[in-house]
């Protein structure tokens, strides 16, 4: 029996969610200008290399690269592609015409964890 759990729950994330939408944007765009700022390495491969060996990602060479061909094709939007911003959205982007959701989780979670080498 769950009884007003449920309209608990709602409440409280009607209150968070005011805060947030409430927030200044200022953080959250230094965090973006941060991101785009910081170049993971000098080249294509060296950056497709680096992330390939960080085994935390999980995610193969060939997926990578796919993330920074997107990122590449997108430039007007993320920047470098070798840049944090770039290369994380560029395997966003990616994720987003994954089929399966344990796929496509895999992928977004390897790309939040990009986002943080940024911090």
């Amino acid at each position: 029996h769950v009884g007003d759990a449920n309209d608990r729950a709602f409440e409280r994330l009607g209150i968070v969610m005011r805060r947030y939408a409430n927030a200044s944007a200022s953080e959250d765009e230094t965090r973006i200008k941060r991101c785009m700022a910081k170049e993971l390495a000098p080249t294509k491969d060296t950056l497709l290399d680096m992330l390939f060996n960080i085994k935390t990602l999980g995610l193969p060479r060939k997926t990578l690269e796919i993330g920074y061909n997107l990122a590449e094709q997108h430039t007007d939007w993320y920047g470098s592609p070798r840049s944090v911003w770039g290369i994380g959205n560029g395997l966003t982007e990616y994720a987003k015409s994954i089929p399966f959701a344990d796929q496509r989780s895999k992928v977004e979670m390897a790309a939040g964890k990009v986002f943080e080498m940024a911090f």
